[in-house]
């Protein structure tokens, strides 16, 4: 789950957004939006879940068999949905805090530990509120 502001507060993590874009200049702009339209379909988002990847849709991710068979879809049947995170006070510059040091992190910049501690204060300084 992603970091929360509020002690105890209800705790989100994402579905989809796949990267799945179209370049408006590609010369097989039709082949690429077919191949979009079929990635977010019914079958191939049910392929997705066989192999761990929470499906976008909702009547995929209630499939009984499916949740059945793989235990990820169960946890994602219990969480909470919050559609389009983006329209939040704050989203990109959080996003940015996040990405920016667990990148550094990653890189061997920083200690994990470290990169946490600077994502949490850079994420308090966006929200008002004072740093832990």
């Amino acid at each position: 789950p992603l970091p929360t502001f509020t002690t105890g507060g209800p705790r989100y993590s994402t579905v989809g957004g796949w990267s799945l874009f179209v370049n408006p200049y590609s010369r097989r702009l039709r082949q690429t939006v077919r191949f979009i339209d079929w990635m977010t379909s019914v079958p191939a988002q049910k392929i997705l879940a066989r192999s761990a990847t929470i499906p976008t849709i909702r009547t995929v991710r209630a499939d009984a068999e499916l949740r059945e068979q793989y235990p990820p879809l169960q946890a994602a049947a219990a969480s909470t949905k919050a559609y389009r995170p983006a329209g939040l006070l704050g989203y990109a510059e959080v996003s940015r805090a996040i990405h920016t040091n667990v990148q550094l992190a990653l890189r061997g910049q920083l200690e994990p530990a470290e990169a946490l501690r600077k994502a949490q204060r850079d994420c308090d300084r966006v929200r008002g509120a004072k740093p832990s």
